[in-house]
């Protein structure tokens, strides 16, 4: 029995020898297989590995390195070469962009896209610059990249001079829609003057606005002669769109040339009511519109026109330029012209000024011409208030129907028993509508 056992024992020991051996070799072959493979990442190899780890590189940076030969190994999982363009991008060095660099090429653009991204970060914030743009503009003279209009926009924000520019002009050269569409956006980074001759031949292949407005962009804030002459000559195009874009591209600023070129063209009834609303809507509006209306040569017509352009345009602006252009036509209420006094209270009543401009009609409410009192009570409504309802009282027996039953209405919700005596006297009036809520009133005020 004894001796079986010893048999069994021995056996045993012979099989789980064997076992190890085959396993042995398995794993071996398995090993030589890995080490053995190519791999995305041209650079590395274990045996860099090595010579990191013999300098004595600290911890972080081995495992940094592992992730990179994690994500090298397995080339066909797009989260682990991710994980290694990001492990490059914080650890810029010659090494690590040309480590990048085999990124560029790869299949899945996303992955394209993050090198490119990576790239460009460590270029602006390293003495790389030049390498990572010498290796972009390579790529962007290939015509078989397909990633090349990415290529060229990192370009263009690290580029301080003509290198990009004369590729661009190379680039945009192609009738491709989308080529066109990077060129003009690369252009608009370089903010270059050298640019103004590419951008005036690009202009005719540019189908989509969007491109138009930024190739317009682009020339008003270079703002040379010639920039502004492009922008001149499509301001009075008879081409809606292409005025429109002109107009938004001048009024981005408040430039002195562009607030000149925009007042004439205002002035000139050459612009479409689009590219009108374009320009009071601008922070360059309440400028143009004060440039026009100090002008003493502008004849009357010309300032009730404008007045209109305003009123009508103005009222979807921000508060800031609804309040610069109430000021601007503050001083018109003023003038010996009846008819621009009534089109300056009508204008700074539709502009709708955040503040109450209540103080500077009240004289109008007393104005011995009657238009300019219906017009002022009209556009007093929206400034009426419990501390400036009061002068419109003295308008309760106005001989003019329209404006006492306009006064009356629009303070009836802020009368009182103050106000008592001016009710009692409405009470007797001729008028049904005018004795009528007077007593509504003043029941309700006496309960």
């Amino acid at each position: 029995m004894i001796k079986q056992k010893h048999v069994l024992i021995i056996n045993g020991l012979l099989v789980a020898g064997i076992i190890f051996f085959i396993f042995s070799r398995d794993s071996g072959k398995k090993h030589e297989d890995t080490t053995g493979s190519s791999s995305i990442v041209a650079t590395y190899s274990p045996a860099n590995e090595i010579q990191k780890k013999d300098v004595g590189k600290n911890s972080a940076n081995e495992s940094a390195a592992y992730t990179r030969q994690e994500g090298a190994d397995n080339p066909t999982d797009m989260s682990k070469r991710m994980t290694v363009i990001r492990d490059l991008r914080e650890n810029s060095s010659p090494d690590s962009v040309l480590e990048l660099a085999s990124f560029l090429d790869d299949q899945e653009t996303a992955v394209a896209e993050e090198t490119l991204d990576s790239l460009g970060s460590i270029g602006l914030n390293s003495d790389l610059k030049q390498m990572i743009l010498d290796i972009l503009i390579k790529k962007i003279n290939d015509g078989g990249y397909g990633h090349r209009g990415a290529a060229l926009l990192t370009a263009a924000t690290l580029d301080d001079g003509k290198q990009v520019l004369s590729v661009i002009e190379k680039y945009a050269s192609s009738n491709d829609e989308g080529v066109s569409t990077y060129a003009i956006r690369a252009i608009s980074l370089l903010h270059s003057e050298d640019s103004v001759p590419i951008i005036a031949d690009m202009l005719d292949k540019l189908k989509s606005s969007d491109d138009i407005r930024t190739a317009f962009g682009t020339l008003a804030t270079i703002n040379t002669p010639e920039a502004i002459a492009i922008l001149e000559k499509n301001l009075y195009s008879g081409e809606q769109a292409l005025q429109e874009d002109s107009a938004w591209a001048l009024s981005l600023s408040k430039s002195g040339n562009h607030v000149e070129y925009l007042s004439k063209a205002v002035a000139s009834d050459n612009l479409t009511p689009q590219s009108m609303a374009v320009i009071a809507k601008s922070q360059a509006g309440p400028a143009i519109f004060a440039n026009l209306l100090q002008r003493e040569d502008l004849p009357a017509d010309k300032i009730t026109k404008v007045l209109g352009i305003m009123e009508e345009n103005t009222i979807l602006a921000p508060g800031a330029i609804r309040s610069e252009t109430a000021k601007i036509i503050e001083p018109l209420l003023d003038n010996p012209d009846p008819e621009i006094q009534i089109a300056a209270i009508r204008a700074l009543g539709k502009i709708g000024a955040p503040e109450n401009k209540s103080s500077l009609l009240i004289p109008k409410l007393q104005s011995d011409n009657i238009q300019i009192q219906k017009e002022a009570v009209s556009t007093y409504a929206q400034y009426c208030t419990p501390d400036t309802y009061k002068p419109l009282l003295n308008l309760f027996g106005h001989e003019d129907m329209k404006i006492r039953r306009t006064a009356l209405l629009i303070s009836s919700p802020f009368l009182n028993k103050s106000d008592s005596s001016v009710l009692e006297e409405a009470l007797h009036q001729n008028d049904p509508y005018m004795s009528e809520q007077a007593k509504l009133i003043l029941d309700k005020i006496n309960k």
